[in-house]
């Protein structure tokens, strides 16, 4: 994931990976949830 100043607006065009994980259950852990939600809030899409 790049890093953004809080000052820079988000790349329109941009694909921003958030998280990424093998998943080995049908159920997503809340905890890469959580993490996934957080990253999106840091880069303010």
């Amino acid at each position: 994931m790049k890093n953004l100043p809080p000052q820079s607006p988000p790349d329109a065009d941009a694909v921003y990976v958030l998280h990424a994980f093998q998943k080995k259950t049908q159920k997503t852990a809340q905890y890469d949830l959580d993490l996934a939600a957080r990253r999106y809030k840091t880069i303010g899409v």
